[in-house]
């Protein structure tokens, strides 16, 4: 079995609250410290497309998790 295919397994695993706080906490950070960065940047500037993408990859994560999640 693969290393992808084992931490799916894996993620799978946990419970969907656990996921989606873990997908929250992940992006929190992230925009914290890309927010810290850009305001403490001596020229401010538009985010490249690389950061763009690392802010955006845990919104679209922790949208599909709560878009699949079922309602009680």
């Amino acid at each position: 079995m693969k290393l992808s295919e084992r931490l799916l397994v894996y993620w799978i695993r946990i419970p969907r609250r656990w996921r989606l706080a873990a997908l929250t906490a992940c992006m929190l950070t992230i925009w914290t410290v890309e927010g810290v960065r850009f305001l403490t940047s001596p020229a401010l500037r538009l985010p490249t497309v690389t950061e763009a993408i690392i802010c955006l990859i845990p919104a679209i994560l922790l949208f599909m998790v709560w878009k699949t999640k079922r309602s009680n």
